[in-house]
């Protein structure tokens, strides 16, 4: 009986100590700027943007944003988008132009915080880590996003 005892009170506390360490973990789905995501399919991209204003090498430059499309190692999908624009936003809801601390409200706390000076980015990451998105801060202020696929 104290074995069962004891058995009980050691997964009660790894129970416990597992729940102190969480993270965000952001729904894949909410990983995404405007309608773009990463990991999107090529031809989505195309069917939802159109054709890009120009094509730098694996960068594609549109007006609000731009998109990566590694044509290596995922030749027919959105590797990585980003934007500046404060007209957009992540598919989670925050805006470029808006304080900080609307990321806490929206995704919980960030997985991983580097600061530099006054420039902060904060990073995000799906369940299984093959997902990520940051928001560059500068002053308290979001001005950029970029979600990447994680390869």
């Amino acid at each position: 009986m104290k074995l069962k005892k004891l058995a009980a009170l050691v997964c009660g506390m790894a129970v416990t100590c597992s729940s102190m360490v969480a993270f965000a973990t952001v729904p894949t789905e909410k990983i995404g700027v405007g309608h773009i995501t990463p990991g999107m399919r090529v031809a989505d991209l195309l069917a939802t943007a159109g054709q890009p204003e120009d094509k730098i090498g694996d960068n594609w430059y549109y007006i609000n944003y731009k998109v990566e499309v590694d044509k290596k190692d995922l030749p027919n999908i959105v590797n990585e988008v980003s934007s500046r624009n404060p007209t957009l936003g992540s598919t989670g809801g925050v805006k470029i132009g808006q304080e900080a601390a609307v990321l806490n409200m929206a995704y919980g706390k960030a997985d991983k915080v580097q600061k530099l000076g006054n420039i902060e980015e904060y990073d995000y990451f799906n369940h299984d880590y093959t997902r990520k998105m940051t928001f560059t801060v500068l002053n308290g202020v979001i001005v950029q996003i970029e979600c990447e696929v994680i390869d």
